[in-house]
């Protein structure tokens, strides 16, 4: 009750991290304190979490940040989390250990496990299942305030001495420039990663960096809110409890349909809804060069939450093209008359975001 938190959310449901790496301005918030989780929705993209990790370390207000794996699987942590928290000197909180011991499945009584989590084992929909991870990284930040403020040992004359921290070093930089801190970081563990160095987000939504605007009027495009519904949410009195998300998207239903963006760096991705119905098929070209055709299918091949009770499907992150020339360009997109799923025919194409990445540190202020 005493402590005084702004807290901010910008996990997106059913939707992978790159949309937060491209579209969630964080730097704008000044944040003390960065949690990331990075379990699940995100398999194999360890660029991904390198991306990120650099985008928060060169951040102006140098925040604290956390990696918490709040994924319980066999092998916790996935060893991606341990190869990055070594790798920057991040710290990570792994709660797979502490759920085992207490609820786990396989050595305590159903009652006990239904506590944590009445689904799965994994999401924590029981009745103490969110209460025991609030628990968990409290007990974490009433740790690390302890070691900050009296970590210290005596030296050779019998002094008491504190301990040097990474962050007590980043909360003490004066130089607190992008281009600065950004020398003060080890080698990218992945050469080839093609986020770049700043990241750019249109969508119709508060936290990108601008309103994705058509560059001419649309041809049979239109908004739309798009509303994602999850079931199994966190009223552990009903199983069947639904959660909604709103994104609002751009929509179009027939062929021939095309739309026209600008976006500035040397790749572009789009972010899309995907079903396992009558979803359609974008094809993309940049700056009218239509030699070189890009697709974006709405068709969905995986699975989600309870799938039969749930078909609206997920956002999908989808790359275009990689290694244009790092400057402004014009991405068309039009509806093809091939459909996603030739069982359940249909054109329906809904984009809630153009995501561009370019080595312009002041890729934002371009257009």
């Amino acid at each position: 009750n005493h402590l005084n938190v702004t807290f901010h959310n910008h996990g997106h449901g059913a939707t992978e991290i790159t949309y937060s790496i491209f579209c969630v301005d964080i730097d704008k918030y000044n944040p003390d304190l960065v949690l990331i989780d990075f379990s699940v929705n995100d398999y194999g993209h360890p660029k991904l979490m390198e991306a990120l990790l650099r985008k928060l370390l060169i951040m102006k207000s140098a925040p604290l940040i956390l990696l918490t794996n709040l994924w319980v699987t066999a092998d916790c942590p996935v060893p991606r989390y341990l190869l990055h928290s070594f790798y920057y000197e991040i710290p990570l909180m792994n709660i797979c250990p502490a759920v085992d011991l207490c609820y786990g499945k396989k050595h305590l009584p159903q009652y006990i496990s239904d506590l944590y989590s009445k689904t799965d084992g994994v999401h924590p929909w029981g009745p103490q299942g969110v209460k025991f991870v609030s628990d968990l990284l409290y007990a974490w930040w009433k740790r690390l305030d302890v070691m900050v403020n009296s970590d210290s040992s005596m030296d050779t004359n019998g002094l008491l001495v504190a301990h040097p921290h990474t962050f007590s070093f980043q909360n003490t930089v004066t130089n607190t420039t992008s281009a600065y801190l950004l020398s003060q970081l080890p080698p990218p563990l992945y050469n080839t990663n093609p986020i770049g160095l700043c990241t750019r987000c249109e969508a119709l939504a508060d936290d990108a960096d601008a309103k994705l605007t058509p560059v001419n009027k649309p041809k049979g495009f239109r908004i739309v809110t798009r509303v994602k519904i999850g079931y199994g949410g966190f009223n552990p009195a009903d199983k069947t409890s639904a959660t909604k998300s709103f994104k609002r998207c751009w929509q179009a239903d027939k062929p021939g349909a095309e739309i026209s963006f600008r976006f500035y760096g040397s790749s572009v991705k789009i972010a899309i809804w995907q079903r396992r119905d009558s979803m359609g098929v974008i094809h993309a070209y940049v700056d009218n060069d239509q030699s070189h055709i890009a697709k974006a299918s709405g068709f969905f091949k995986g699975y989600t939450w309870a799938m039969e009770k749930n078909n609206t499907g997920r956002s999908e992150i989808m790359p275009l093209f990689e290694g244009l020339a790092d400057k402004e360009h014009i991405l068309t997109l039009v509806v093809s008359d091939e459909p996603a799923n030739v069982w359940v025919k249909g054109h329906l194409t809904q984009i809630f975001a153009i995501l561009s990445a370019s080595n312009n540190l002041n890729c934002k202020l371009e257009i």
